[in-house]
């Protein structure tokens, strides 16, 4: 069965396989393993996720605003719409994910991890980061650049965001 609304979970192995949606907004989920394979939407918004692995083969939107996560890890996961805005992340790992959109607003994270991941439009407006490594995350647009600030990018990512950067410093570019 699908987890609810308002509850608490502990060492809960659970694995979907397609549906319409799913519903746990403010519940919390401790040392669990959540593998849903389709779904159209999961609603998850005021939930806790402490120590767990999250792994979703496709989904159209994602949304986990104001979550807070910690020692939780989201792999082989394809994400149209991820939003994270006004979530709280510490020990976090994004691995293997693939976003249309990723929306951090108003998040903050601190020592997350983006490996062999991809998003079209990163959202950091607001956001605050503390020793995040964006070095494994391969994106196309970025609000918010100056967010940026205390994570870590590569060589590339700096060649991506140079004039908006630049445009930031009052910088003209000829």
């Amino acid at each position: 069965d699908a987890p609810e609304p308002r509850e608490d979970y502990e060492d809960l192995h659970l694995k979907l396989n397609a549906s319409d949606g799913l519903e746990t907004q403010q519940s919390r989920f401790i040392d669990c393993f959540i593998v849903l394979d389709r779904s159209i939407d999961w609603h998850g918004s005021r939930s806790r996720y402490r120590n767990c692995s999250i792994s979703i083969g496709r989904i159209g939107s994602l949304d986990l605003t104001g979550t807070a996560m910690n020692m939780t890890s989201f792999e082989n996961s394809r994400i149209g719409f991820a939003n994270f805005a006004g979530c709280e992340a510490q020990d976090v790992l994004f691995r293997n994910c693939t976003f249309e959109a990723l929306d951090l607003t108003a998040a903050k994270f601190k020592r997350v991890w983006f490996e062999n991941c991809t998003v079209e439009d990163l959202d950091l407006r607001d956001f605050e980061g503390n020793s995040i490594d964006f070095t494994g995350l391969d994106f196309a647009k970025v609000q918010g650049l100056q967010n940026l600030r205390n994570g870590t990018i590569n060589e590339t990512q700096l060649m991506q965001i140079a004039s908006g950067l630049a445009m930031l410093a009052g910088i003209k570019v000829v």
